[in-house]
Formats: C-alpha cells, structure tokens, sequence
C-alpha cells in the first residue's frame, strides 16, 4: 500500500502585472527542467514557515506577500511506492527584485503568464497558474481570504 506524505511544498513567484519566476534545476533528478521553488518541510515546521525558507534559501527573498494557494498537489513517486500531496503558495516579488540562487539552480527566468503553460515541465503546475492568475492577480474576493500576512 503507497504511503501517503505531505512534506513537500511548492511555492510560485509572481511579478505584478503577470508573470511567473521559473528556475531551472542543476542536478538529477529532473536536471535542466524548469520549476518554481519545491522543498521539503523540516522537522515539525508548519507548511507556510517551510515554504517561507524555502523561498529564502532557493531565491534570497524574503518578507514578501504570500497566499495559500487552494489546491493542494497530488502525485505519485513510483520509485517509493509514495503519494504526495503538497501544500501550494504564491508570493509577490518586488518589481525590481532578482534572484540569488542556491547550488539548486543554474539559471532563472520570468515567464509572461501568457506563455507559462508552455514553459512548465508538468502539467499539474498549469493548475496551480492558472489559480494564481484567475484568483491572486485578478483580485477575486477569495485572495483574501487565501493571504497568510
């Protein structure tokens, strides 16, 4: 029977008016493909704070306006007989904000959220986009209610 985890949490950078921070991976697995921040939560920590440090450690930002996104993603690792359901975040960067990666990543790009489902290695990300497009950047009544600060 798979196990079930939920320590893995993913986190999508936005730029007002639309686009998204993508990082492309350095090492396998999955080297070269193109991701927003993904991590492991520690210990005991709480999936926000995880996704919080994560987003420094990845990316140096901090402080910055962040929402729970509403889905949660599951998935399935085969190699571990393992289901994944991740909590998902948005955070808002600064305009003139950039970057500084850890050993994680080789390179970064900003992608128009016009483009960006061509630009995500897994589908399943096209789901998390588009909730932050049609909820976070469009200013639905629910982005209230889905913002953690």
């Amino acid at each position: 029977m798979p196990r079930l985890r939920s320590d893995i949490v993913e986190v999508y950078v936005i730029r007002r008016p639309g686009s998204f921070l993508q990082m492309r991976r350095r090492e396998p697995p999955l080297r070269g493909t193109w991701q927003p921040v993904i991590g492991h939560l520690e210990g005991a920590e709480d999936a926000p704070t995880g996704a919080r440090r994560e987003l420094e450690e990845e990316t140096g930002l901090r402080r910055a306006p962040m929402w729970a996104l509403e889905q949660v993603h599951p998935y399935y690792l085969p190699e571990s007989d393992e289901i994944i359901c991740a909590p998902r975040f948005c955070v808002e960067a600064p305009a003139e904000w950039e970057p500084v990666l850890n050993e994680e990543h080789d390179d970064w790009r900003w992608i128009d959220v016009a483009r960006a489902r061509d630009a995500l290695h897994w589908p399943s990300q096209w789901h998390a986009m588009d909730e932050i497009r049609d909820v976070i950047l469009s200013g639905h009544a629910a982005a209230n209610a889905l913002r953690l600060d």
